[in-house]
């Protein structure tokens, strides 16, 4: 009688354990939560999201690109990329083009290898994409002395009906006192050099 009643507590007791474990959530790798889902006492059900976790292994780059943006790129092509005042190094994981019918813009995604910045969830990076060909290619090119910066955005001044225009560029890698422009300018836009202090929407005077 005795055996039968502590087998059965044993039983009741491995229940209970196994009730409890459902109460707690353990992700399957290390890493820092960055967003909860859901409050104490909501009712959630199976595939619901409950937190986001940040793994410690390595960061992913994700951003878009337009099919003349992405040609010459592939899975494993190493770019360097700049974010948070830093440096660092990237390879291509994942190259999807055309994927949005109204932009015709596909999705590159790059596993960061290295960083002199200390990058988290969420930052800001700009990755800088391999320019072909030379002047005489059709790759238009602005002066660098020409460029603005307004925090992590950079653009130039056009000339458009008397009034400066502000456009904010896709830019390639320098060369020289160049700089090649992927997207945000047109062939045959009068680009301001040197524009100072001049604003967005001011009044010009072109002179030939």
């Amino acid at each position: 009688m005795a055996r039968t009643q502590l087998a059965q507590a044993q039983a009741g007791l491995a229940g209970v354990k196994a009730n409890l474990a459902f109460t707690q959530i353990r992700a399957p790798f290390a890493g820092v939560v960055q967003a909860r889902r859901v409050n104490e006492g909501d009712f959630v059900g199976p595939g619901m999201p409950l937190v986001e976790v940040e793994g410690q292994g390595a960061l992913e780059l994700v951003g878009s690109v337009s099919e003349a943006e992405a040609a010459g790129l592939k899975v494993g092509t190493r770019l360097p990329f700049e974010a948070d005042g830093g440096r660092g190094e990237a390879v291509i994981t994942g190259l999807a083009t055309g994927g949005d019918p109204i932009s015709h813009r596909g999705t590159l995604r790059a596993r960061i290898l290295k960083s002199d910045a200390a990058l988290r969830t969420g930052s800001f990076a700009r990755l800088q994409l391999p320019t072909r060909g030379a002047a005489g290619d059709g790759i238009l090119r602005v002066p660098r002395t020409a460029l603005v910066n307004r925090g992590e955005l950079t653009g130039v001044f056009v000339a458009r009906e008397g009034r400066a225009e502000l456009r904010w560029l896709s830019l390639g890698e320098p060369e020289g006192a160049l700089v090649p422009v992927r997207a945000g300018l047109s062939k045959g836009e009068a680009v301001i050099d040197a524009p100072g202090n001049l604003k967005d929407g001011q009044p010009i005077e072109v002179r030939p």
